[in-house]
């Protein structure tokens, strides 16, 4: 699966949200763009791969944006084929699962953090941008130590991904939970639980609508009853790290 046809999956995902979207594949960018994770997204991220799109013709004006690295999905998947024994077409079936779940995963922070301006700042507050950029990726190098890992992950976050995970569904896509959200790096309930607390979404509402409307309270409960226990498991190493300060 390639970007095109990965931006044609979320426009269909959310036709009412989505004007432009660029998805940047690590191997269609310099290895300063490449991160520790298989994806980020953050705000005015089309402003920092500006250059490329436009050297690929892409550019059609301010939009959503967000990095997959499809090198580092390709490796794990012939990893996968290797230890399995397996097929060249289950190999490629595997990385093309890793890859359309990532992107899920990150079209949803795309849509939580909304579109971007349409004008374009100026040449200074881009060149800032891209600092910024450079700084998540080399923070993403670096060993998660922050004990509130589900910082960036949280409710508003899990809410839009269940809408996008069952719109995803209803197109034939196969969702992998453990891809899309993994419950023991965020130290929180499975995402099927939370699906399964929220129920059915409006398919005809916008994901904006579907934010303002806000998720049920049993998802909320889910929500409030995981956050207790990450509190009563880490207050101890919160209140370490404030007596250190």
């Amino acid at each position: 699966m390639n970007a095109a046809q990965l931006e044609n999956l979320c426009r269909k995902i959310a036709p009412g949200d989505l004007e432009n979207l660029y998805i940047m594949f690590s191997s269609q960018v310099p290895s300063h763009h490449r991160s520790g994770g298989l994806g980020y997204c953050g705000p005015d991220l089309d402003l920092v791969f500006k250059s490329a799109l436009v050297s690929a013709g892409r550019w059609a004006g301010r939009g959503r944006c967000f990095y997959i690295d499809d090198i580092k999905m390709s490796e794990k998947a012939d990893q996968a084929r290797a230890l399995a024994g397996a097929s060249q077409s289950w190999r490629d079936d595997y990385f093309n699962d890793r890859v359309i779940n990532v992107s899920l995963h990150e079209l949803t922070h795309a849509i939580v953090n909304g579109a971007p301006s349409a004008a374009e700042p100026v040449a200074e507050k881009v060149i800032e941008i891209q600092a910024k950029a450079q700084q998540w990726v080399a923070e993403s190098l670096v060993p998660e130590t922050e004990p509130m890992a589900w910082i960036g992950h949280d409710w508003r976050f899990i809410h839009v991904l269940c809408g996008v995970v069952e719109r995803a569904e209803r197109l034939g896509v196969r969702c992998v939970d453990n891809v899309l959200f993994d419950p023991l790096l965020y130290k929180l309930s499975s995402l099927s639980e939370y699906r399964l607390a929220l129920g059915k979404t409006d398919a005809e509402s916008s994901f904006s609508e579907l934010i303002a409307a806000g998720p049920n309270e049993a998802f909320m409960d889910v929500w409030s009853d995981d956050i207790t226990v990450w509190f009563e498991r880490n207050m101890g190493v919160v209140r370490s790290r404030v007596h250190a300060r």
